[in-house]
């Protein structure tokens, strides 16, 4: 259990692209006591996890559940999609499509391969 909650705290504050410090200053939590938990050396008490999902603006439930290992629900985590997420149902299909489009062509440097 500790080594799955410390992969999911990993992974989600990767998504976010938040440092280990960065994390533990907003959080009001010491850098050590996070670099255990995600390497799974101790599981931090439910206050603890409830400061560490707060800061990252994620439901307890959502750092809980099984599906945290999974890199594409990861993406629901990122802030641009976050961002975007609330424009998508007022847009038209074309816009849609435009917005896909102008995507793709997006320069391929950086582009992680799937």
């Amino acid at each position: 259990m500790s080594r799955a909650i410390g992969s999911a705290l990993r992974q989600l504050r990767e998504a976010q692209q938040i440092s280990l410090s960065r994390l533990a200053q907003k959080a009001g939590l010491s850098k050590g006591l996070l670099s255990h938990a995600e390497r799974g050396n101790n599981t931090p008490c439910l206050r603890t996890l409830e400061k560490i999902c707060a800061t990252l603006e994620i439901g307890l439930a959502r750092l809980l559940s099984s599906s945290a290992a999974d890199p594409n629900l990861l993406l629901i985590e990122d802030p641009f999609i976050r961002q975007v997420k609330p424009f998508l149902p007022f847009l038209d299909s074309e816009r849609k499509k435009l917005l896909l489009r102008t995507l793709q062509a997006a320069p391929k440097i950086g582009r992680r391969e799937g």
